[in-house]
């Protein structure tokens, strides 16, 4: 009888062949300027639920995110993107100026430059995204600001994807 009643197990398939790069200089997103280019080997993980009190109101606010990270291995240097998603359902949607949203579009026009920009929301399998991106060995990219009336932020579109050697 297990102790916890809650409790949910599984064996999953860990990645071995990935660089440790707990040790690695990290960037977030929002840290570096418009225009820095970045390039390493990319992983997204999977979307996580965070649970945080809202400073003004007191309210436990649940948000959505998966974390992408990019490791260059030469540099010894890391980029960390936080990419908020609706939920943590595998259907995702993703608007215009968006992480997620540049992620995609930037994937496809990488593969049909006139995909660029034609559209101003995409819907996507997070779960085949996730599987599109860690198959890559190698990726390009470069941070591009963003902003509304209210706020300045940074995203972040690939320019080159290599895929993971076997």
């Amino acid at each position: 009888m297990p102790v916890f009643k809650t409790r949910e197990s599984e064996n999953r398939e860990i990645d071995n062949n990935r660089t440790d790069t707990r040790n690695y200089d990290t960037f977030k997103l929002n840290e570096l300027e418009d225009e820095t280019n970045f390039q390493g080997e990319p992983f997204l993980t999977e979307i996580y639920e965070n649970e945080f009190e809202d400073p003004e109101t007191g309210k436990i606010i649940k948000k959505y995110s998966a974390n992408l990270y990019i490791a260059d291995t030469e540099e010894e240097e890391k980029l960390h993107i936080r990419v908020n998603t609706k939920g943590n359902k595998d259907k995702q949607q993703a608007w215009q100026k968006s992480v997620l949203y540049d992620i995609i579009d930037s994937i496809e026009s990488i593969h049909d430059p006139d995909f660029e920009g034609q559209n101003n929301v995409h819907t996507i399998s997070f779960e085949e995204l996730r599987e599109y991106i860690n198959g890559l060995g190698w990726v390009e990219g470069v941070v591009c600001e963003r902003s509304n009336d209210n706020n300045v932020w940074n995203t972040f579109r690939l320019t080159k994807a290599t895929a993971r050697e076997e």
